[in-house]
């Protein structure tokens, strides 16, 4: 994602310039000055590519190398100094301007341009132009093999898609079996969240532990998760985290410049109706050509007082005031807004399912009472899973009907909570005996152990 347009710039005008100076005069006298310093000066205008250059006449004038050679060496020394006064290492200054830091390809595929320019070279004093061309793309193919990274590749095709929103193909793609996206489970359970289908879906598909609800935004961590999880946390209202979210894109960046997180800024701008803010970031938006039309339009909406109705959903779901929480403590965050705002069930359910995911039995039950029994259960319908974690917790027979009577549990899950107790009792710890009940939350806390399963 991150390898610019100017290290292929810079290859053709190192490349070109070897042409150049090695096709009208292949005198010493000419070429060793050359080696010695045009190689720190492309370095200047092209980049890691004067190395290629620097190969690449070397190779011209191999009748001569024990003059070539010293003023190769003396060429390469110069720019490896030159990396230096630019503040690079030697690995920033072998594939610059390239940033080694970000989503680029494997370093070795990086330094093997140089030396198939240099083989290129060579077979083309011996072959034809289109037996080299063809040789050249022989050798290229292994090359697409080794560059290409399946597991990148699903979750740009995942992240783009949610950009466009295009929420019913994201469902598919995250769906699908072969999904090699680490983001998969992450916009699987953003999609059914959508459609107010969280907890009714969590425990019907595999789940990740980790980054199943939340994705982790730390140092190390790619800056795909802090683009990614705006999604979500604007879809729980949490403003304040998915702008730190926007800002923490927008300044890890190599240019430290992205389009995609102005366009998110802009649009938490209008969620929380600072309007100004908003006209800033549209007006930088309006040059640009991937936004300038969505930008323009965005900016008539804000300026006409005619909201798109999507903002407004997500305007509905933020906290009335202002609560300080830790950065990256999303559940904290979650337990804020639901407080604030108990009319929030997505945020509601995500915390509320962050709890099963973690077999907080204990946390969960408190939460439940808080936000949803005779609460949002006035509403809305309580989702299975809820039930079957509530009965979880009955340790006799009485204490079973009571639940059942507090909670207002469905006669057939209480029915099928007993029907599962006896198929547990009589499986003697062989889940496949119990494989009816994989869709329950029963079956999730017999079948999948968690190292830190401490209450809070």
């Amino acid at each position: 994602l991150n390898y610019p347009v100017s290290a292929t710039i810079g290859l053709a005008l190192s490349v070109w310039c070897a042409v150049l100076l090695s096709g009208r005069q292949k005198s010493s006298a000419v070429l060793i000055p050359a080696l010695a310093l045009g190689t720190p000066l492309l370095f200047v205008l092209a980049g890691s590519h004067a190395f290629t250059f620097a190969l690449l006449v070397l190779t011209v004038s191999h009748r001569e190398w024990k003059k070539a050679l010293p003023a190769a060496v003396i060429g390469i020394g110069l720019t490896l100094l030159a990396g230096r006064l630019y503040n690079l290492n030697l690995i920033q200054t072998l594939i610059w301007p390239v940033p080694n830091e970000y989503v680029v390809p494997p370093l070795s595929c990086l330094t093997v341009v140089p030396l198939l320019s240099v083989l290129s070279l060579l077979l083309g004093k011996r072959l034809s132009a289109l037996a080299c061309s063809v040789t050249a793309c022989i050798l290229l193919i292994p090359m697409f093999f080794l560059i290409r990274n399946e597991r990148l590749e699903s979750s740009i095709r995942l992240g783009t898609t949610a950009y466009r929103q295009e929420w019913d193909k994201v469902r598919k793609l995250s769906e699908t079996v072969d999904s090699r996206s680490p983001y998969s489970t992450y916009y699987r359970n953003l999609c059914y969240a959508r459609e107010g289908r969280l907890a009714d879906e969590l425990f019907r598909h595999p789940q990740e532990l980790g980054d199943g609800l939340f994705l982790s935004i730390k140092r190390g961590s790619s800056y795909l998760a802090s683009f990614f999880f705006i999604d979500g946390l604007l879809e729980m209202g949490d403003v304040s985290q998915a702008t730190d979210a926007a800002l923490l894109g927008q300044t890890v960046m190599p240019s430290r410049f992205s389009t995609r997180m102005l366009r998110s800024l802009s649009e938490i701008a209008v969620v929380t109706g600072d309007y100004d803010v908003a006209r800033k970031y549209l007006d930088i938006l309006s040059g640009t050509p991937m936004h300038r039309r969505w930008a323009r339009e965005l900016r008539c909406r804000v300026d006409s007082d005619s909201i798109p109705e999507k903002y407004l959903i997500w305007r509905s779901r933020t906290a009335p005031a202002d609560r300080t929480v830790g950065q990256g403590d999303w559940r904290a965050s979650l337990k804020s807004i639901a407080d604030l705002n108990p009319m929030n069930r997505t945020a509601v359910d995500y915390l509320l399912c962050s709890m099963l995911l973690d077999k907080r039995g204990n946390s969960f039950e408190g939460y439940y009472e808080r936000y949803w029994l005779d609460r949002l259960d006035r509403y809305h319908e309580v989702p299975a899973v809820y039930q079957q974690a509530l009965l979880v917790n009955a340790y006799s027979d009485d204490s079973f009907r009571e639940i059942v009577s507090k909670y207002h549990i469905a006669d057939r899950l209480a029915q099928r909570y007993l029907r599962f107790r006896d198929a547990l009792e009589r499986s003697n710890g062989n889940l496949k005996a119990l494989e009816e009940y994989n869709d329950t939350y029963w079956y999730y806390i017999i079948s999948t152990s968690i190292v830190d399963n401490t209450e809070q």
